[in-house]
């Protein structure tokens, strides 16, 4: 089937235009987003961190018009360290704009060359190994859209294209569902939590009802919860609990002062940390042990950093950057790892549940004991001395199962994610050169979705 298939260059389908050369020093925190380098997260583009260009250099300027982005627009990064690496933009609130040295791919012949077709073959390791080795300079690697357009490119019958594209794109779809699943599901944990432990809402319901005073700091938030219960919907939101038919019996309802954490609720306590668990350093991990073909995963101050064939720590793990950009950030982990030296552990106490620890210490707010400017720098004697708002058991445990919950089904997800990221970067290079027919991959995928 492959030896079929007509070779051409890109090129002869498609052209890549390159991004506007915005002034960095019109770059800032408002205005239009553009879309850089750094956005090109494989197989996305990442609008989360963007910087953003004044409206007033945008509007009115007909020649930037033609750098707008719109969804499923083909980037594909033309100079640094991810020379080659392509993403599609997401759906879009509002415009984007390209910015230099980045590329968009556009098809110009779609009687001869189908869009997302184009996007697959681009995105292979293979074609992305091409365009390293077409570019230009060797401290700052860099490629223009000429060479972009003169790779070579396999051009089955459009046909033939769309169902290569409908395979893989199928899979995708499935692996997108499964990220959107799971971040709803750490949306839903993180709400339970703000909604019991920081705003109280299960304790102000329960201090209305019974015409109990609420304190000036809280007051707004009990304008929040009167409207809730005068509308009945007090049980659709932030206090609901799936296994409980009344969670607000477990909580009191009255406050009371502490010097350490302001108002808490009548009954609860507060601790510091070093009475909850313990923190230790990670230890330096040679690079050339991490990679992603090992089985532990290696946890740095950004989080997972790859894997490493052995660990270091085991069990319930709760790792916390204590260093740069990612200073102050938490990652839950149950089972074996490797915790890098940019990070610390914390260990928790017997008898403490993980899961609602770990949300407690992800709501602390860090920054009154980050030090440093340039290079922020928590130590592990400061966190241990931060302290921790402590509800009675019965409460801790009702979260804790909830998170148990949670947490399952997240895991299924990754590892269906993981299963079908597998699959299709099986049958990517496999579909794009012919050597796999086109009914086998459809069952192979159908299977794979069952």
């Amino acid at each position: 089937m492959g030896s079929e298939w007509a070779i051409g260059v890109l090129g002869d389908v498609a052209k890549v235009q390159s991004g506007f050369a915005f002034k960095s020093g019109d770059m800032g925190e408002s205005g239009h987003p553009v879309i850089k380098i750094k956005n090109i997260n494989p197989p996305d583009v990442d609008i989360a961190d963007v910087q953003r260009v004044p409206h007033s250099v945008i509007e009115g300027n007909a020649r930037i018009e033609k750098f707008r982005l719109s969804k499923g627009d083909i980037l594909i990064a033309m100079t640094g360290a991810t020379v080659g690496k392509v993403g599609r933009m997401p759906k879009l609130s509002e415009p984007h704009y390209l910015n230099q040295r980045v590329g968009k791919v556009f098809v110009t012949d779609d009687a001869k060359a189908d869009e997302d077709y184009v996007y697959y073959v681009l995105s292979q390791d293979g074609h992305v190994d091409q365009m390293l080795g077409l570019a230009d300079g060797s401290a700052q690697p860099n490629i223009s859209g000429t060479q972009i357009e003169s790779l070579e490119v396999p051009l089955p019958p459009l046909p033939e294209q769309k169902s290569i594209a409908h395979i893989l794109g199928t899979l995708d779809d499935k692996i997108e569902l499964n990220r959107r699943m799971n971040a709803t599901l750490e949306g839903m944990a993180q709400a339970l939590f703000k909604s019991w432990f920081v705003d109280f809402d299960p304790v102000i319901d329960n201090a209305l009802a019974a015409g109990n005073p609420i304190p000036d700091e809280l007051a707004p938030r009990a304008e929040v919860r009167k409207k809730a219960l005068a509308n009945g919907t007090t049980q659709q939101g932030s206090v609901d609990h799936p296994t409980l038919s009344d969670p607000k019996a477990l909580f009191p309802a009255a406050f009371e002062f502490t010097e350490e954490l302001g108002w808490i609720p009548e009954g609860w306590d507060t601790a510091p940390l070093s009475k909850l668990a313990k923190v230790s350093g990670g230890k330096q991990l040679n690079k050339s042990l991490i990679s992603d073909g090992h089985e532990f995963p290696v946890f740095g101050g950004a989080g997972l950093m790859g894997y490493t064939p052995t660990p270091n720590a085991s069990g319930e793990v709760i790792t916390f950057g204590r260093v740069g950009a990612y200073c102050g950030q938490f990652v839950y982990h149950s089972g074996d790892c490797w915790i890098n030296n940019n990070a610390s552990r914390v260990e928790v106490h017997e008898g403490v549940p993980g899961k609602w620890l770990f949300r407690s210490l992800v709501n602390i707010d860090l920054e009154p004991i980050k030090r440093g400017a340039a290079q922020p720098f928590i130590s592990n004697g400061d966190l241990l001395k931060e302290h921790i708002l402590i509800p009675p058991g019965k409460i801790q445990q009702e979260f804790e199962r909830f998170s148990e919950a949670t947490m399952e089904k997240e895991k299924t997800n990754a590892a269906s994610t993981e299963s079908l990221t597998s699959i299709r970067d099986t049958l990517l290079p496999k579909l794009i050169s012919g050597d796999l027919r086109l009914p086998e991959a459809e069952q192979l995928t159908t299977e794979a979705l069952v």
